[in-house]
């Protein structure tokens, strides 16, 4: 939704030509922390014990 009425604005693509690639990543790597936090909330709400089992074998992993 919110896309759709983006790209009918006005002057829309100078408006994001405008914006440098830096600030693009950076604000995508926000973006896509936001989203992988309310992912991995989800996972834990579903299901507890295999979310934090998961964790338990990659701390293992990352361990050794």
């Amino acid at each position: 939704m919110l896309v759709h009425d983006a790209l009918r604005q006005e002057h829309v693509t100078a408006r994001l030509r405008s914006v440098s690639y830096e600030t693009y990543k950076a604000r995508k790597a926000q973006w896509d922390e936001r989203l992988s936090e309310g992912i991995q909330r989800k996972r834990f709400n579903r299901d507890p014990a295999a979310y934090l089992s998961d964790l338990e074998q990659l701390w293992a992993g990352l361990s050794c």
